[in-house]
């Protein structure tokens, strides 16, 4: 019998997903600090044309790509990022620390934890933050 895919525990899958999410996050924030800067560039030379009086095609040009930058930066914005990949991140490492933190519980002789009880709430959490995270797409 051969498997569609590895069966990867629980816990790989959280801290994968935490890199992923951390990963995504700051790549998100570059890209939207690149945005800025381009826009401020844009605006100055835009600025500098007009005062300039240069040709009307010239000013218009920069006016629609300083247009379009500002309309990007607003949907990504608007959208949440990059603080919303953030957040994301900081969930999967409270898991992910969860995890790890009963995994040391339960490495004392009376730690008075159940172990099927522990289990389903690290379950719980999990499709919790799965689920949120689809519904933020």
């Amino acid at each position: 019998l051969e498997r569609p895919a590895p069966n990867v525990g629980i816990y790989s899958t959280v801290c994968e997903c935490e890199i992923k999410a951390k990963r995504n996050y700051k790549s998100s924030a570059r890209l939207i600090n690149f945005c800025y800067g381009l826009q401020i560039i844009v605006a100055a030379a835009l600025t500098a044309l007009g005062a300039a009086s240069a040709s009307n095609k010239a000013v218009t040009a920069f006016g629609a790509v300083n247009t379009c930058i500002a309309g990007f930066l607003t949907t990504i914005r608007g959208s949440g990022l990059p603080f919303r990949l953030k957040f994301f991140q900081h969930e999967w490492a409270k898991i992910r620390e969860y995890i790890e933190q009963r995994e040391r519980d339960f490495s004392y002789a009376n730690h008075g934890l159940n172990v099927l009880e522990e289990v389903e709430k690290i379950r719980a959490m999990y499709d919790t933050l799965r689920a949120e995270i689809e519904a933020n797409r």
